[in-house]
């Protein structure tokens, strides 16, 4: 027999097991789990417009544990079409414990004119695996 933990809600959650047997006997098994969960806050940074060549004052987001257990951060990232045009740094090490924040900061210089987007991706073992937080700006 195999059970799989599949949490919809952070924190933790508890359940019972009943495993009846032919005599009429029921085993009752308590199981825990721990769910993690991490919260973007903004998901979304737009740098507004900026002259081209020029660096935007930097934008942060708060990353947040949200959950019960401890978050594993694995990487943090910038992808996307104009990638290249924003820079990212943050406080996060390879741990978030419950509760904790850390910050991902986000400069923009526009390497063009024009709308230019891109994401940063966090990758890590919470709910869901990956995290993204949208970035714009208008090169000008």
């Amino acid at each position: 027999m195999e059970l799989k933990f599949t949490p919809t809600l952070a924190g933790t959650l508890t359940a019972n097991l009943l495993i009846p047997s032919l005599q009429g006997v029921t085993q009752n098994i308590a199981i825990t789990g721990y769910a993690t969960a991490v919260s973007l806050s903004p998901p979304k940074l737009d740098s507004g417009s900026v002259a081209l060549g020029q660096t935007s004052l930097p934008l942060e987001t708060s990353v947040t544990n949200v959950g019960a257990g401890t978050v594993n951060i694995l990487n943090i990232s910038i992808g996307g079409p104009n990638q290249k045009d924003f820079l990212e740094t943050n406080t996060c090490g390879a741990t978030l414990a419950p509760g904790a924040s850390c910050s991902v900061d986000v400069t923009f210089t526009p390497s063009a004119a024009g709308l230019r987007t891109a994401s940063v991706a966090i990758a890590d073992d919470a709910e869901g695996g990956r995290q993204s937080i949208a970035l714009s700006g208008t090169g000008g």
